[in-house]
């Protein structure tokens, strides 16, 4: 039997099978990514930079020569380049979407090629393609991707900056969305031929699960600044997204508890699922369910000794405790750590 640790790793990666034939498209489909962020990058901050050095002698010229030929005519050149820039940027926003909806639709179709040479059953190869899709979603949520660079210059560290960060986020759910979404169609198309597939609800359920993630409020020392430039309601959306997604996650992963007979393995995906989100009370009964059938299992005997003392139920740790005490002295001890006095 999988033990926790090794299902929550299978439950938050694709099969390498997959990626690995499809492994140079994903490079070539991130290397395009960056290449539109930090272009928009250089266009709002070359811009803003020019803004305000213009605005600063505007200022200057006005205070200090205000009969001078030349204060109107900075003050014009200050408009110009506002109002270009506004018009630049609109442009670029509509363009930039376009090329993002282009890199997703490559993809797609560099994983249909690569994998229909390996894979022959239709089912699978939709399968494979919506694993694929949400493999490279799972890559773009990292926080290196976040930050803004420009060559030779890197800003990771730039407090002046940050709020910056808020559209950088926006560009990247966007792509995850639209690759998401390819992953969706690829499980509709299936439907009808594995709407009581094991494999089909599971896949699915990760598909759901990712794009919960995504919407889910990033954590971060600059993202949470971006995000204090926002305004609630674009934090209510997300939010909203959120619930929805996670719900159908753990729907698709009962389904498959239900196809399965309640299998062992099954009760532990959708306990790792719980985890993933922090559903802690609810990852808890998972564990209960399993010790029922299960008492030598001293990864799950731990994990769950673990969540009983995080809830305060301090005999029922105690009980793990003593039967992982016969099984692993070790495990024993490092579970007392966790011990509420």
């Amino acid at each position: 039997m999988a033990t926790f640790y090794q299902t929550f790793t299978a439950e938050t990666s694709p099969p390498k099978l997959y990626t690995a034939l499809v492994s140079k498209g994903k490079a070539e489909a991130i290397k395009k990514f960056k290449a539109i962020l930090h272009q928009s990058a250089f266009l709002h901050l070359s811009f803003s930079l020019f803004i305000l050095v213009q605005s600063i002698v505007s200022l200057s010229l006005f205070l200090s020569d205000f009969n001078s030929m030349y204060t109107p005519a900075s003050f014009a050149i200050l408009f110009l380049a506002i109002t270009s820039y506004m018009l630049i940027a609109f442009y670029q926003k509509n363009r930039k979407l376009d090329a993002i909806d282009t890199i997703s639709k490559e993809f797609r179709h560099c994983c249909s090629i690569a994998l229909s040479k390996n894979i022959e059953n239709t089912e699978k190869l939709h399968l494979a393609i919506a694993e694929c899709m949400r493999d490279l979603s799972e890559a773009l949520h990292t926080q290196e991707l976040f930050y803004l660079t420009i060559h030779p210059f890197k800003f990771s560290k730039s407090h002046i900056i940050s709020h910056f960060l808020y559209f950088h986020y926006g560009d990247i759910l966007y792509l995850q969305e639209k690759l998401l979404d390819i992953s969706l169609n690829q499980h509709s198309f299936i439907l009808a031929d594995c709407a009581c597939n094991l494999e089909f609800h599971s896949s699915l359920s990760k598909t759901y699960a990712t794009l919960a993630g995504c919407h889910k409020l990033p954590k971060g020392k600059h993202l949470e600044k971006a995000f204090h430039y926002s305004n609630m309601t674009k934090k209510n959306e997300l939010s909203s997204y959120f619930d929805k997604y996670y719900i159908l996650a753990i729907e698709e992963l009962k389904i498959v508890c239900e196809l399965s007979g309640n299998e062992s393995w099954s009760i532990l995906d959708l306990a790792s699922l719980y985890a993933r989100f922090g559903d802690y009370e609810k990852e808890m009964e998972q564990y209960e369910q399993l010790v029922n059938c299960i008492d030598d299992d001293k990864e799950i005997l731990y994990r769950l000794g673990v969540l009983y003392f995080m809830h305060h139920k301090t005999s029922c740790g105690l009980k793990m405790y003593n039967q992982l005490r016969k099984l692993d002295a070790l495990y024993a001890k490092n579970l007392l750590s966790h011990y509420n006095f």
